[in-house]
């Protein structure tokens, strides 16, 4: 098969037999994660006395097919405190105007009239949040990408968990969390488009509330956040990579000279973790991915993109080993500590960043890979 430039792409050629006739034989690129195991996934933590204590469940929307879509509130949910002095969030510039936005438009009703900052956070949720950072985490915008699922799923059970690190990360973090965002897709058995036919990662700009209802009310809800002047701190979108080893991160080039930023502390925390893969450009066919969104409009620096290989690692305890839940583990592991670090450093972060810093430019570069 002949490329645009006359150079040749790879193809592998198989033969199957099947040994009986009129069975169903279905053929993966991966373990499948269905619709279903991820309700299950919730079911099940929501069912636990243990780790409900800490989750919250709540409807983001339907999807277009109906398909229900939710996300979950994962923090310690004990005596409510009153708000301090110091919890006060550094808000970005661009978070500023959104709450002020928010703040003008709303100064007697909980729910604004504004069509874009309609509120669907309950009041006592957003009392829980207040007073912590928030940290937003989403899977699956691609359907195929089952390592996203995978990882996810341990990342949620490490949050949830009867243990130290994880009491301490919830006492000073909420997450909010969107564990499957593309379900239409993933029911249809989709590669990387919804139902609609449509990349939902290269409508964040403008999503449509009737054809990409998903990332419509995503987006919104991370929006209406920050209305409320909640501490909306990391945002995190985990997606699988087709052409390499390994895991790595698209970020944002607001980071890029800042050494302690959550790249570094993927490397120091998984061997899976590929720094060298990882980058900080912008493609021009990006610039509507949540990621760089999350950034440039909704001022979240800490936006990233963590991608995981479809085929496994070629470095560390799981290299040249066939993808295991030991992969997805190690990944997962990694994710958690870096954020607990990350959360840590909270409090020793400087004020808000130079405007000169917050208003890099996002130019247009040549990148090793447009799959984002």
């Amino acid at each position: 098969v002949k490329k645009k430039n006359s150079s040749n792409y790879h193809a592998l050629s198989f033969v199957l037999e099947f040994p009986a006739n009129y069975d169903s034989v279905y053929l993966s690129l991966g373990f499948p994660y269905t619709y279903t195991r991820a309700q299950s996934l919730c079911r099940h933590v929501l069912d636990s006395p243990a780790k409900s204590r800490h989750v919250l469940s709540r409807r983001l929307c339907n999807s277009i097919n109906g398909n229900e879509v939710q996300y979950l509130i994962v923090t310690a949910q004990g005596a409510l405190t009153p708000k301090r002095e110091k919890d006060t969030p550094r808000l970005h510039s661009k978070q500023k105007s959104i709450a002020q936005e928010h703040s003008s438009s709303n100064e007697n009703l909980h729910v604004s009239s504004s069509s874009k900052l309609i509120t669907p956070i309950a009041e006592d949720d957003v009392r829980l949040l207040r007073g912590k950072q928030v940290f937003v985490v989403g899977a699956r915008v691609h359907p195929a990408e089952f390592p996203a699922s995978f990882v996810m799923e341990d990342l949620l059970l490490r949050l949830v968990a009867d243990d130290k690190d994880a009491e301490q990360l919830r006492n000073d973090v909420a997450f909010v969390i969107v564990p499957m965002i593309n379900v239409d897709g993933v029911v249809a058995g989709n590669a990387r488009c919804e139902v609609s036919g449509v990349d939902l990662n290269r409508v964040w700009a403008e999503p449509s509330k009737i054809l990409h209802p998903t990332i419509f009310y995503y987006k919104r809800l991370i929006k209406n956040l920050i209305a409320e002047e909640l501490n909306v701190r990391f945002f995190l979108d985990i997606h699988a990579h087709s052409k390499k080893f390994n895991a790595f991160i698209y970020a944002n080039p607001v980071l890029e000279h800042k050494a302690d930023n959550f790249v570094n502390m993927m490397q120091a925390h998984s061997d899976i973790f590929n720094v060298g893969d990882s980058t900080y450009s912008v493609h021009k066919s990006k610039e509507k991915s949540a990621r760089v969104v999350m950034c440039k409009e909704l001022g979240i620096d800490n936006s990233f993109t963590l991608e995981i290989s479809y085929v496994g690692a070629n470095q560390g305890v799981c290299a040249f080993q066939q993808h295991s839940h030991a992969t997805f583990s190690n990944i997962a592991a990694g994710v958690f500590k870096s954020i607990k670090e990350m959360s840590e450093k909270e409090d020793k972060a400087e004020p808000e960043l130079k405007a000169a810093e917050s208003e890099v430019q996002f130019v247009n570069v040549k990148s090793t890979s447009t799959l984002e």
